[in-house]
């Protein structure tokens, strides 16, 4: 029996910054009591809390309202940089985890995230070597439409799938299973173009975590030695 080490780097390229501006001509009653009004003879400007400049000015030739400025910061997405299946047996699965965590400062319709690979044969290769009879299969390309095309039955191959048990954004049961229990659980390859495998429309605003779960059984035909890829997950905000 062979014994093998696969290596799979997971790659983010992400950083996406949020900057809102609500424009807003209520009347200042409807904020606070407390104001800070300055007048002379050519004009007057009645402010809001703490700053004269916000509200609106006014003078014989014009009326300009400043309306209220909102300024958000970034979301963020974290995850570990890479996953290391270890030594792993012919025809045996081994299971890797990663956690992809999102900072959400503020969205109507939450987020989703999507993941591809970066190489157009195979996500993982073995080192050293470009040749494709060296490359590491993949279940199918998962493909999210409908109920997806994710399987319970994975072959000896490399697979991914949202893992239940410790997400807290949301888990498609229809997409990935019933539950994390093997002939339950479904799995999928990663997908050459991107695709979105988890969507939290009620995600609008704090932290909350995707467990990724990664499954790989190498065939007995598969060479000996170390394989890496790269994958590449993204973080966007719904409309």
């Amino acid at each position: 029996m062979f014994h093998k080490r696969y290596f799979l780097i997971v790659g983010i390229i992400f950083l996406l910054t949020v900057s809102i501006a609500h424009a807003n001509t209520a009347d200042r009653e409807v904020y606070n009591s407390t104001y800070h009004d300055a007048t002379s003879s050519g004009f007057e400007i009645k402010g809001g809390v703490g700053d004269p400049a916000v509200g609106r000015s006014a003078s014989s030739n014009f009326i300009l309202d400043h309306g209220l400025v909102i300024e958000f910061g970034m979301m963020t997405l974290t995850i570990a940089t890479s996953v290391d299946f270890g030594i792993i047996v012919p025809l045996v699965p081994s299971f890797a985890f990663s956690t992809a965590t999102v900072d959400m400062v503020g969205a109507y319709n939450g987020y989703n995230l999507s993941v591809n690979r970066e190489e157009t044969t195979s996500t993982l290769n073995m080192n050293g070597s470009s040749s494709p009879d060296v490359a590491f299969p993949d279940e199918i390309d998962w493909n999210p439409t409908g109920s997806g095309n994710a399987t319970s039955s994975p072959g000896d191959n490399l697979s991914f799938r949202v893992w239940q048990t410790g997400s807290d954004s949301y888990y498609d049961s229809a997409w990935w299973g019933a539950s994390d229990t093997s002939g339950t659980a479904k799995y999928a390859g990663f997908p050459l173009l991107m695709q979105q495998f988890m969507n939290c429309a009620s995600c609008n605003f704090g932290l909350s975590n995707t467990v990724i779960g990664y499954r790989v059984s190498a065939p007995v035909s598969q060479m000996t030695g170390v394989y890496s890829g790269m994958i590449t997950i993204t973080a966007l905000v719904n409309p």
